[in-house]
């Protein structure tokens, strides 16, 4: 590794974890909570609660427009603190326009559109709920944006620590101990997200200047909307799917597929994390050379520790399941969704996450345009003749599919403009390698039994561990 990159490893690491641990606990804490809520409310409204935490983080990144990207990224190019406080202002304004108009137009048409995509889950009473909470909850993009620029990580993960805090409290209290409705549950949830979103608020007012620059907007909007067109068709494609299977298969069939699916996004979760503190780090390198540099290395890494989670998430299934009692896992048809979106959709998610890592840095955007109505278009042939034919498993093939395009229409546009020259080759080998490693893993489990199971499970474990450490010694090098 080049050591003249000036990369605040220390900070780096430090951050990393902090980011990583509250990450687990927040995007994951919908499955700490799901004993809970299936034991107390039921399979049926389980899938009904997931669907409108669904549609309602769609709703948020609608009107969020992707404001944590725009501010991390334009606080490195906007140097004068005033206009950056005018700029704040003016998003803060514009993001308050939307979420007028967005309001008006969904209570007059009494949810016309949500009605028409669900047949079993209507606005009335359920879907609402998913529109408020989406729209208070999207007020916190623009204090995280301004925190994660300045990497003030504490204060970045305070929101939504907060909001974990204050669920976990009102789902103990109002739904375990007395065994409350589904409606309560949204309404704890509604509330959250005001107090939420009150604090938001403040937070904005105090780092803004009353000052509206439309010129600011114009350059930020063309910035941040092609990422929010494509941030928005891919939560469009994933309740795509969701609709399918409740209309095909079943609600309780939605609520074993959205769970599975959480489950099988830790990796990339995980490593978007990751990403979220390092990126930062190396806009603010004095070369372009050395971001080359450092984005092949970082590319290469990055790699290598989601496969390795994939391995182990993929070998320690067993525990996943008996913790929820088998509630959810009863079939071998549900063993192989979750394999089949474990590997497929992080094999590809990887690399579309370097691909815009490469658009966001350079500020070419207007790629993810063209991914995001490919793909949507290709979700929507693939679900209609996938789901109805092959239930479950066609669920599984549908998403992993549905990655596989968005990865190589995007690597297509990109590799053209040639923008840092990432090795994907390289990529997808070491992908490809630990795929080959979990399969011999898989393949010499069925022979043995007992014992024999476990010893196996620790040596490959072993194994890739070792496989791992030495292909990022490099890396490991310069953190110690």
């Amino acid at each position: 590794m080049n050591n003249n990159l000036n990369l605040n490893y220390y900070s780096i690491i430090k951050n990393t974890i902090i980011i990583i641990i509250t990450g687990l606990i927040l995007n994951f804490s919908s499955i700490l909570f799901a004993p809970i809520y299936i034991k107390s409310l039921g399979e049926i409204n389980y899938g009904i609660l997931l669907t409108v935490s669904t549609v309602s983080i769609i709703i948020t990144t609608i009107i969020a427009f992707n404001n944590t990207a725009l501010f991390t990224r334009f606080h490195s190019i906007i140097f004068n603190k005033e206009k950056y406080k005018s700029f704040v202002f003016t998003f803060a304004i514009f993001q308050l326009i939307i979420i007028t108009l967005f309001l008006l137009i969904n209570f007059i048409t009494n949810g016309f559109i949500f009605n028409l995509i669900f047949i079993n889950i209507k606005f009335e009473p359920f879907l609402k709920y998913s529109l408020l909470i989406g729209v208070f909850n999207s007020l916190q993009s623009i204090p995280l944006g301004i925190f994660l620029a300045k990497q003030k990580i504490w204060l970045y993960r305070i929101l939504p620590i907060m909001s974990f805090i204050l669920n976990y409290i009102y789902i103990y209290f109002k739904i375990y101990n007395v065994k409350g409705e589904i409606l309560d549950a949204l309404n704890g949830q509604l509330f959250v997200s005001v107090i939420i979103a009150i604090f938001s608020l403040t937070i904005i007012i105090y780092h803004s200047r009353f000052n509206f620059k439309r010129t600011f907007l114009i350059i930020g909007l063309k910035f941040t909307l092609p990422l929010v067109l494509y941030t928005i068709f891919a939560l469009l494609t994933d309740l795509l799917i969701k609709q399918r299977v409740e209309a095909t298969i079943g609600v309780i069939e939605l609520g074993r597929y959205g769970l599975l699916s959480l489950i099988s996004t830790i990796p990339l979760i995980l490593f978007t994390s990751f990403n979220t503190i390092y990126l930062p780090s190396i806009y603010n390198l004095s070369s372009r050379a050395a971001i080359k540099t450092s984005f092949l290395e970082y590319s290469e890494l990055g790699t290598h520790l989601v496969q390795l989670i994939i391995f182990l998430i993929a070998t320690n299934f067993v525990i996943v399941t008996n913790f929820f009692n088998n509630a959810l896992f009863n079939n071998t048809a549900h063993e192989w969704l979750f394999y089949i979106l474990l590997y497929g959709n992080n094999f590809f998610g990887i690399i579309w996450i370097h691909l815009s890592n490469e658009m966001v840095f350079n500020r070419n955007t207007s790629t993810y345009f063209s991914v995001t109505l490919i793909s949507f278009f290709s979700t929507l042939l693939f679900s209609y003749f996938l789901i109805s034919k092959y239930g479950i498993i066609g669920v599984a093939i549908t998403s992993v599919l549905s990655n596989f395009v968005i990865a190589l229409v995007a690597y297509l546009l990109v590799k053209k403009k040639i923008l840092i020259g990432i090795n994907y080759n390289k990529i997808l080998k070491i992908s490809i390698t630990y795929l080959f490693l979990f399969i011999i893993y898989y393949i010499t489990l069925l022979l043995f039994n007992g014992f024999y199971k476990f010893i196996l499970q620790i040596f490959f474990t072993l194994l890739v561990i070792i496989y791992f450490t030495y292909h990022t010694k490099y890396f490991i090098k310069n953190f110690l």
